[in-house]
């Protein structure tokens, strides 16, 4: 299955161990569990909203700024600014 950016949480039972955000990437559930393959990915805990905000400021600047972008290069900055919006909401959400 495609993944979305967002976050992934892994459980132990019934707890909550680890809370990591993907900025996208494939995920295959097995008989053995799940394999998820991101294109980058980053603890919960090592992010820092502050920064989040600041990188989606950062991506809706650059597209503003950008002159007549081809398809592929308009896809990269929308592309960017979907991440950084999804990281802004998970931050925001685990406050």
């Amino acid at each position: 299955s495609l993944l979305r950016p967002g976050v992934i949480s892994i459980y132990q039972g019934q707890q909550v161990e680890q809370r990591i955000f993907v900025e996208g990437g494939f995920a295959e559930v097995n008989p053995k569990g799940l394999i998820v393959l991101a294109e980058a990915a980053a603890p919960m805990g090592e992010l820092n909203l502050d920064d989040a905000r600041q990188s989606l400021k950062d991506a809706e600047e650059d597209l503003g700024d950008a002159r007549d972008p081809t398809e592929p290069e308009r896809e990269r900055l929308e592309r960017a600014i979907t991440v950084a919006r999804a990281r802004v909401e998970a931050l925001e959400f685990q406050g």
